[in-house]
């Protein structure tokens, strides 16, 4: 993950000023509930990262975003992120996609 922010930073894709904070998680610690435990933490003061394909028309080929969703709540991705980024369609990508793009393991890939 720390690669693939680096490398959006580097890209101008993400504003450094904009990063809240960054945690590298032991993957153990991959599941929201556990890591609240783990770091007495309540699940509204945790987040996920959702990485998301959308499309800005049917036809176009799919981009990636990143929706950071709390931890209490669920990711609103045909209300919320879609009207948000302004895309006609939201899809969850597919898990190995959003591997290779972004560095990061998802707890369904165990």
């Amino acid at each position: 993950m720390l690669d693939a922010l680096t490398r959006f930073t580097s890209e101008g894709i993400i504003d450094p000023a904009q990063i809240l904070g960054v945690s590298e998680n032991l993957d153990e610690e991959s599941d929201t509930d556990i890591f609240c435990l783990r770091h007495g933490l309540d699940l509204a003061q945790a987040g996920n990262v959702v990485i998301v394909h959308t499309h800005k028309t049917r036809k176009a080929p799919p981009q990636f975003a990143a929706a950071l969703v709390n931890g209490d709540t669920r990711a609103d991705l045909n209300g919320l992120v879609k009207h948000t980024l302004q895309v006609s369609k939201v899809s969850f990508a597919p898990v190995a996609d959003a591997t290779a793009a972004t560095g990061m393991e998802s707890e369904v890939c165990r």
